[in-house]
Order: structure tokens, then C-alpha cells, then sequence
């Protein structure tokens, strides 16, 4: 048994699309960006501040960061929903004695509300994100910092994500990664350990793996 799965959040665990992309439009409107050709959706999972790089310029993108993470209001949380079927696969997942930990590229004050808003904040064993003081880079640094700090055996670790972001987190740290199709991404079977189309498939792929 794999002890250890790591998921992504959004795209994964939460569809957020509408929520994410007004937020973005926003900053974007904010430091006068012509958003008329942005593909929002590709924006999406990336780390933020790489994309507020491309489009503000390196003067700008941690100041626009910033103003991004600072734009979260958790009384305003709207237009998010579990996808169908998470919660029970979570549940079941957590009943089963799988440590479940949550590994995103968002801060903690935005993903731990959101969370609870959703009613599987207590799915969750650990929860790991970005950093204030330090960004980071790729899903490939977060993860590798989680393996590091706490010791895990990679053998014992499953990495879930809907994006190359996430495909990339698990693959550059020979983990064994499952890419989901519900999401924002579109993986392809050759870049991942597996896919799944369904919460109930990646449970059932989950709990026969050895």
C-alpha cells in the first residue's frame, strides 16, 4: 500500500474556474493588462508568479503577487464546488488509513477556507502550499520540499493532479503519478503512471496499488 497520496487542489479536488478567473481578470484590469487574447483556463495551476512575470514584467510580478494573494476575501467565497464524488473517494481514502496530504501553489490562508467551505477540511492530514515569504517556482520544488522535510520513503507516495504542473511535480521526484481528466489539464498516458476519469476509478486505482 501506498501510504502517502498527494493531491493537487485545483482542477483536482475543487472546481474553481469561474472564481479563479474573475480574480485574475481583476488583477490583470488592475495593472492594465489587455486580457482580450488570455486563455484564463491555461492560468490555472501554473505558479502565479510565472505568469504575472510574462504579463507584468519581472519589477513587477512580486508586487502583483502580492496584491493577488491580498485580493483573497474569505467571506466572498463563491463559484467553487467539489467536483462529483471527491468527498466520498476522500472519506473512503481516510477510512481506509491513507495519510492524505494536499500539495498546491496556493497560500494556506486561501486554500484552508476554502476547504472548510467545502466540508473536507478534515479529509486532510496535512496541507502543504506556497509561501509568503517565498514563492514557489514549480510544483516540482513544493513537493520535493515535502518528501525532504518530513522523511517520506518516495516508494510509499502517490502524486494526483489534473495539470503538467502537477505531472511534473510527481515525475521529477520519481513519484508514482496518476493524472486525473476531470480537471484544467489534458494529460496524455504516457506522461503519467496512469489516468483516471473518475473520483471512483482513482479510488479503485488508489486501493489496488501495491
Amino acid at each position: 500500500m501506498k501510504k502517502y497520496i498527494f493531491f493537487d487542489f485545483d482542477g483536482t479536488i475543487v472546481d474553481c474556474q469561474k472564481f479563479q478567473i474573475e480574480r485574475l481578470k481583476n488583477v490583470f484590469k488592475k495593472y492594465n493588462v489587455d486580457i482580450k487574447n488570455i486563455d484564463f483556463l491555461t492560468l490555472i495551476g501554473p505558479p502565479l508568479y510565472n505568469t504575472f512575470l510574462k504579463y507584468m514584467g519581472k519589477d513587477k510580478a512580486q508586487e502583483v503577487l502580492e496584491y493577488y494573494n491580498n485580493s483573497f476575501n474569505p467571506q466572498n467565497i463563491d463559484n467553487i464546488y467539489l467536483f462529483d464524488g471527491i468527498k466520498e473517494m476522500l472519506q473512503n481514502l481516510k477510512t481506509q488509513g491513507y495519510v492524505l496530504c494536499l500539495t498546491s501553489l496556493q497560500l494556506y490562508s486561501v486554500v484552508e477556507p476554502e476547504l472548510k467551505f467545502l466540508g473536507v477540511l478534515d479529509c486532510f492530514d496535512y496541507i502543504y502550499c506556497d509561501d509568503v515569504e517565498r514563492a514557489y517556482k514549480s510544483k516540482v520544488d513544493l513537493i520535493a520540499d515535502v518528501i525532504s522535510n518530513n522523511n517520506i520513503d518516495k516508494n510509499n507516495v502517490v502524486v494526483v493532479g489534473d495539470t503538467i504542473n502537477d505531472v511534473l511535480g510527481g515525475t521529477k521526484n520519481n513519484l508514482y503519478t496518476i493524472g486525473v481528466n476531470w480537471g484544467y489539464g489534458k494529460i496524455k498516458k504516457e506522461q503519467v503512471s496512469a489516468v483516471v476519469k473518475s473520483p471512483n476509478e482513482l479510488l479503485t486505482h488508489i486501493l489496488n496499488l501495491k
